[in-house]
């Protein structure tokens, strides 16, 4: 049986007609559960301007910066880089299991980058780029399939202010944007560019609480967007409300 690269796009494009963006919260939702799976009890996300000479283009502009001290291993890396389905998938107890978690990220870029650290030597920096395989000679999407250890320290040192801890996983998240174009005639996976202003509603304390309280074992969450921070510290919390933070 042959495989068309195409069907990657293809695939994942079905899938984010399915599970629309709307205000950016399923996707967050998404993400905090992919991090409850591995145990994380930590984690951060912060819209940052990104580095404009950094040697990968997808780090020279806007972009999510997702922390958290959770699991990572061979199986990690390698379900992050499985378009078809989930390495979850049979496992009934996680509630990621069926992948959404990863392809709902690309309503906001259509490539990101992951920087594990503190796990071991053998778990290198990766781009996840479901272009790379319809790259032709020229095409931009081929110069995002590498990270150099100048760009992986830039992630790494913008999400230690966050979580110091020696284990923790970086994601960046690039939004789409003109002049980040995966080929000369592709708009992306999607066609519609993200504008860092449209991520203010993440800013949401009650939805956050509510999430947080859904979770099994991420205990903090913090969350940078546009100016405003918000903090929740499920121990710190005076009680539960049914599945809200009261606070």
């Amino acid at each position: 049986m042959r495989f068309d690269p195409k069907d990657i796009v293809e695939h994942l494009r079905h899938n984010l007609e399915r599970y629309p963006r709307a205000d950016g919260f399923p996707i967050l939702r998404e993400l905090l559960q992919n991090a409850d799976d591995p145990k994380a009890e930590s984690v951060a996300v912060s819209l940052l301007n990104g580095w404009p000479d950094a040697a990968n283009p997808l780090l020279r502009g806007p972009g999510l910066l997702l922390v958290n001290d959770g699991g990572f291993d061979a199986g990690s890396a390698t379900g992050m880089q499985t378009f078809g389905g989930s390495v979850k998938a049979l496992d009934e107890s996680a509630v990621g299991r069926f992948g959404l978690g990863q392809k709902s990220v690309f309503h906001l870029c259509d490539a990101f980058v992951v920087v594990p650290c503190g796990y071991g030597t053998e778990h290198l920096h990766f781009v996840v780029n479901p272009f790379e395989t319809l790259g032709r000679e020229g095409d931009d999407c081929l110069r995002w399939a590498k990270v150099d250890e100048s760009d992986a320290s830039l992630i790494v040192s913008a999400g230690e202010r966050f979580i110091s801890s020696v284990q923790r996983l970086n994601l960046w998240f690039p939004l789409r944007r003109p002049g980040l174009r995966p080929k000369p005639k592709s708009s992306g996976v999607v066609a519609t560019d993200v504008e860092p202003e449209s991520l203010s509603p993440l800013a949401d304390r009650e939805r956050l609480a509510e999430m947080l309280a859904s979770l099994r074992h991420v205990r903090r969450v913090a969350i940078e967007i546009n100016g405003a921070r918000i903090e929740l510290d499920r121990g710190a919390a005076p009680g539960m409300l049914g599945y809200a933070l009261q606070l």
